[in-house]
């Protein structure tokens, strides 16, 4: 059995001076929390993105997708 909080976190560079992290926090109730942040370098322009969470078991099987 896991030690409760579960935490992770991925930072993605999208091109084009373009980034997003994520931070997730998994709960022993299972309440998943998470936390995007978004920015550019480019003066005026913007962009939105998207996460999904997925949940694996040790074999790398897909077990959850938020």
């Amino acid at each position: 059995m896991p030690d409760f909080p579960l935490k992770g976190s991925k930072h993605t560079e999208l091109g084009d001076y373009r980034r997003m992290n994520t931070d997730i926090t998994i709960s022993a109730s299972g309440r998943l929390d998470g936390l995007t942040d978004i920015w550019t370098s480019k003066k005026w322009v913007g962009f939105h993105g998207s996460v999904v969470v997925f949940i694996t078991d040790n074999e790398g099987n897909i077990l959850f997708a938020s």
